[in-house]
């Protein structure tokens, strides 16, 4: 028996030629079947646009990756001191740029963009993040409470933002470009009165922070919290409809934090434009394409896979073409990925 997709994100059994409509058992709503054809009913999950577009936006990271991979770990190989003899450790280069504080960034996004909206506040609030991280540190705080602090201001954002769309119905992407754009002005602003922090104070959390596992830690254990928060939003929770946001501004000043210890250093001067990796990660896992039950999950399974591969791009065809470089290659290579998406819908 044939399946139609309701509004609450499960699919609910029907009979065509009982009804023209059913009624969802699990949230009571009432959806159209689709038309008949020939006799036979249609079912719209075999030729949604998810379908169509699953080979185009699945073979083009994969091919992206097998193109680039070769050529970027010859030129960006990690080595490490083993036996007294410095070896080339390749899957030591590939986690470095994968599990890193950018992936929680992406995450962010990632997760505004799988409700229709977009959280134009995560580069403002990792630069934030990470002023307020300094500032904590240099107030004599460890390090480990510092990190909780940022999270807190992240929270703030995310709830400035939730409070204003639900009190005066204002776009969120509105909302969370200015909330951002404030963050980032206070990040900048804020460099100039920072006071230098001691190295001694920091390298043991600056050697945690640079290993790839506490990201990895955060970003599998964020899941549970992240299919919760987006099943009651697609069951019309008008409450959590904006958790996505607020889930976004807390990892991404949590990132902020986590970049500054890691570094050593603030510079938050092109968080904002000088670096889009994060949004052509989103458009290369297909953030904005799969559907269905089970696209939030593939959407979080490839964004690694998409960040290594916008970074491996932004890396490798400044050696191939001299005369792109910086932001410009990971603009073009943003804007053909999403065109091919649309195209194929």
């Amino acid at each position: 028996m044939p399946t139609v997709p309701c509004k609450c994100g499960r699919d609910v059994w029907y009979d065509a030629s009982v009804a023209d409509s059913v009624v969802c058992p699990h949230c009571q709503g009432r959806v159209d079947l689709p038309p008949a054809v020939h006799g036979t009913v249609t079912n719209p999950s075999s030729t949604s646009a998810t379908d169509l577009r699953f080979p185009i936006s699945l073979w083009l990271l994969v091919a992206l990756a097998a193109v680039l991979l070769p050529a970027w770990i010859r030129d960006e190989m990690a080595y490490h001191e083993i036996g007294g003899r410095m070896v080339a450790t390749p899957m030591g280069s590939v986690l470095r740029v994968t599990l890193n504080p950018w992936l929680l960034i992406s995450l962010g996004l990632l997760l505004s963009v799988r409700v229709r909206e977009l959280n134009l506040s995560v580069w403002g609030c990792a630069a934030l993040g990470a002023a307020v991280c300094w500032a904590a540190l240099a107030a004599g705080l460890p390090a480990s409470l510092a990190l909780i602090s940022v999270v807190c201001v992240g929270a703030g954002a995310g709830t400035v933002i939730t409070v204003i769309h639900h009190r005066w119905k204002w776009p969120t992407w509105l909302i969370a470009g200015v909330v951002g754009f404030a963050a980032l002005f206070v990040g900048r602003l804020w460099a100039y009165v920072l006071i230098p922090l001691g190295s001694d104070r920091l390298e043991m959390a600056r050697i945690i922070l640079s290993a790839p596992m506490p990201y990895l830690a955060v970003y599998v254990l964020s899941m549970p919290a992240v299919v919760v928060a987006y099943r009651r939003m697609k069951a019309g929770n008008r409450y959590l409809l904006t958790s996505p946001i607020f889930m976004g501004c807390c990892l991404s000043a949590a990132a902020g934090g986590a970049m500054l210890v890691a570094a050593g250093q603030y510079h938050p001067s092109g968080w904002l434009i000088s670096d889009l990796r994060v949004m052509s990660a989103v458009v290369l896992c297909g953030g904005w394409v799969w559907r269905g039950r089970g696209g939030l999950g593939l959407a979080c399974t490839l964004l690694p896979l998409a960040l290594l591969v916008s970074t491996m791009w932004m890396d490798t065809i400044g050696v191939w073409l001299p005369g792109i470089r910086g932001t410009l290659p990971v603009l073009m290579l943003t804007v053909m990925v999403a065109a091919a998406q649309f195209v194929t819908r």
